[in-house]
């Protein structure tokens, strides 16, 4: 060939398509509870949040945060810094941080008392990316929590 054009060209149309779209991951569930601190001013919990990766192939988790809200009431915000390279097709957990709002530790304890398990709700976004490119996904799910602090 002698056209480096067409070569260029050629080139950067197959490198485009072998670039797949990177998809969404999927809420699963919230595991692992721990209560980190209650207080008037503050309180945090932490938790372990159970998602899936329905990508073919590995992508990079670098931010996630979101709402948190229990049997309908709104307890506060999720975020968990941690980057983590994620295989593809995989169920991977990630750590989190939930910075309860004032008095949402009283209202959440409420929802607790006398029941097995409470329906936690998680909205937010994960920032994904492929090849030094990221981008903001949303994600919502619920969980079905025990209440056996």
């Amino acid at each position: 060939m002698k056209n480096p054009l067409v070569l260029l060209i050629i080139v950067a149309a197959f490198a485009l398509s072998s670039c797949g779209k990177v998809k969404g991951f999927e809420f699963r569930k919230i595991e692992s509870w721990k209560i980190n601190g209650l207080g008037f001013n503050s309180s945090s919990l932490s938790a372990h949040i159970l998602m899936y990766n329905p990508n073919s192939f590995p992508v990079t988790l670098k931010r996630v945060e979101g709402n948190v809200g229990v049997e309908g009431s709104d307890l506060g915000i999720c975020i968990s810094d941690t980057t983590i390279r994620i295989a593809s097709h995989q169920e991977f957990l990630i750590p989190v941080d939930i910075q309860l709002k004032t008095g949402a530790a009283l209202l959440g304890g409420l929802a607790f008392l006398g029941k097995d398990s409470v329906i936690v709700k998680f909205d937010g976004f994960a920032r994904l990316g492929r090849a030094g490119v990221f981008v903001n996904y949303k994600f919502k799910g619920d969980s079905k929590v025990a209440t056996n602090f």
